[in-house]
This record gives structure tokens, sequence and C-alpha cells, in this order.
């Protein structure tokens, strides 16, 4: 199984260039705010890509394995990334003897690998033998239920950070870009950090016809039920006039992007369930940005708001928002007539 080892070795979760990245493109959105506010959300971030390599491992070590990830990628010289196989190695070391996690790290690996394999090759590829024992060969002494105050290992990381990125821009702040692919997929996860606490979700720019109401939700749900559309089905339904209330915006809104975006979500549209969970296209695409529709909306609606708070009088909020929600110039006017339909159907 040496094919295994070397797909695991060859995917990169995160290098000490992409933190650099993400600290520079902090530096750049958010240059009015202070260093803390920005290390704040650049531990997030790393902490939100760790989060979702780790996701689905099973335990309580989460905290004590990022920890020791990012120590070592700042302590070595020869490492310059956190890649699947330092994520697998290190939570196998972790682990208590006692419970049989092959069947977490089985679907966590069929997950992130092109081939999936069978619990004895996950045992052959890497010496294990979950009938005995889940310990590597030389595995640290720490296990994930022994008690270890994992408080100030979880301080340690925004620290661990802040070094990386001072050793790192010394030696290659002047040589970095946005251009990687590798940063560009990396950037979701700080998107996403700032999508929370930084968004201005009070907006006084907001327009009247953005600002929430209620809605006549038997009727829109009829609209959607007689287009085929998924999101007439719950949880889809509910979930996006639950998010659009507490952020005070206009569900209509919602479910007019969803309509340009795609066509409220046809239920017999291939991949409909998955496409349902972003129908609003956040973060580029559905197939790259996967979550959930209550993850989703909330992006999007905290989008639409932050958008409109630089609103120019007397300016058309669709056309507006247009310039940086889509590339096609004709996206605002598509919203805006299906929110308009909405509004004298319901």
């Amino acid at each position: 199984m040496e094919s295994l080892v070397n797909e695991l070795e060859n995917i990169e979760v995160l290098s000490k260039k992409d933190i650099v990245t993400l600290k520079n493109y902090i530096h750049k959105k958010y240059a009015n705010f202070s260093s803390a506010e920005k290390s704040k959300i650049l531990s997030k971030a790393v902490h939100q890509i760790l989060d979702k390599n780790i996701k689905g491992l099973k335990g309580d070590c989460y905290d004590i394995l990022k920890s020791h990830l990012l120590k070592t990628l700042i302590s070595s010289n020869n490492q310059s990334s956190i890649k699947l196989i330092d994520i697998l190695n290190n939570y196998l070391s972790l682990t208590d003897n006692s419970n049989d996690y092959s069947d977490s790290i089985l679907n966590w690996l069929n997950h992130h690998i092109k081939k999936e394999i069978s619990k004895s090759e996950l045992e052959t590829a890497f010496n294990l033998d979950f009938q005995t024992t889940n310990k590597i060969e030389t595995p640290i002494k720490t296990p994930c239920n022994d008690g270890i105050n994992i408080k100030p290992l979880v301080f340690c990381i925004p620290l661990i950070i802040v070094i990386i990125i001072s050793v790192y821009s010394l030696r290659y702040g002047s040589f970095l870009s946005f251009t990687s692919s590798s940063s560009k997929s990396k950037l979701t996860a700080i998107k996403s950090a700032t999508h929370n606490k930084y968004f201005n979700t009070t907006s006084p720019k907001l327009p009247l016809q953005f600002k929430y109401r209620d809605i006549n939700t038997t009727a829109l749900r009829k609209y959607l039920t007689q287009r085929h559309s998924l999101l007439a089905s719950e949880p889809y339904f509910s979930k996006i006039i639950e998010v659009a209330k507490k952020n005070n915006l206009n569900p209509l809104v919602l479910f007019a992007i969803s309509g340009q975006e795609q066509g409220f979500v046809p239920v017999d549209t291939p991949n409909a369930k998955k496409i349902a969970n972003n129908p609003f296209n956040v973060y580029h695409s559905w197939k790259e940005y996967n979550t959930s529709i209550e993850d989703s909306t909330r992006i999007a609606a905290k989008t639409i708001i932050n958008l409109c708070d630089d609103l120019p009088k007397e300016t058309d909020p669709f056309h507006w928002i247009n310039k940086k929600y889509a590339e096609d110039p004709n996206w605002g006017t598509g919203v805006e007539n299906i929110f308009n339909e909405l509004n004298n159907n319901l």
C-alpha cells in the first residue's frame, strides 16, 4: 500500500506560505483593524482549515492535535507544510488504545483519497492491528483522554501562527502573491472566518426593500412547488427564512438569488441535494463550497448586507451588489426581476 502513503504525503493541508498569504490578505482587507483583531481573524482561519481536514476523526483530542501539528510545522526546518499523512500519524499516536477508531479513520481516509480502501488495507499500510491496539510504531505518549489540560496548548496556537508569519515573511515575503491555486483555495477559510463577527449586520444603508419583513410562507412555498423546487421542502425553506430574519434581511432577496443562480434547484436536477446546500453559489460554486443550507444562507445574507454598507445614494442595490457578487453583468437584473415577481405573487 505504498501508493496510499504516497498519496497522503502529497496532499497538502496548510503551508507556511499559506499562512503568510492569509496574513497579507487580512492586512489589506482589514487595514483599519488593530493587530490583535487581525491576529484573531488569522487564528480563526487557520483553525478552520485544520478543522475541515480533521473533521470526521473520532475522539476528543482535536485541540491537542492541532497544537502539535502547528508546533511541528514551525519548529522544523525541513517541514514547510502540514499534509494529510501528518494528521493521520499524529492522530494515531494520540488515540486511546482502549477504543477501536478504525471505522472513523477509514471513513476519514476514504473521504480524502481517490480510491477507497478496506480496513485490512488500512492496517497493512500503517502496520496497525485494531484488534489489539491502534498505536503506530513510535507513538507520542499523549493519549486523548489522559487528563491533560489542553488550555495552554490551545492558547499557544495564535502565538505559533505569529512566529510562523514573522519567520517566513522575512524569508519569502517579497515573493508572495495571490495567484497560486493552493493559496486561492485556502482563502475560502479566511473569508468564511470573517463572515461572522466582523460583518455589519445592522447596516443603516440596507435598502428598505432589503430589510426583513414577514412574508406569506404558504404562497411562497406554493410558488416554489409549482417550479418543482427542492427549496420548497425542509430544511431548506425554513432555514433560509430563519437566517434571513436573524440578519434583518428580506428572505425574498435570498430566494431571488437562488432563482438566478440555480433556478430554485429543481428536484430532478443531478446533485440537487448538494446544490441545495449552497443554492447561492457562495465562494464561487456549490461544487467548491458545500456545507449546509444554514451555513451558505448565513454567508450569502451577510455578504449582501456588507456590500450594501457602502451603497451610494439613488443606486439600484441589485446592480450594486452585482459588481462584487457575480461576474455576469446581467446578474443584478435577473435577481431583481425574480425578486419583483416573488413580491407580486405573494
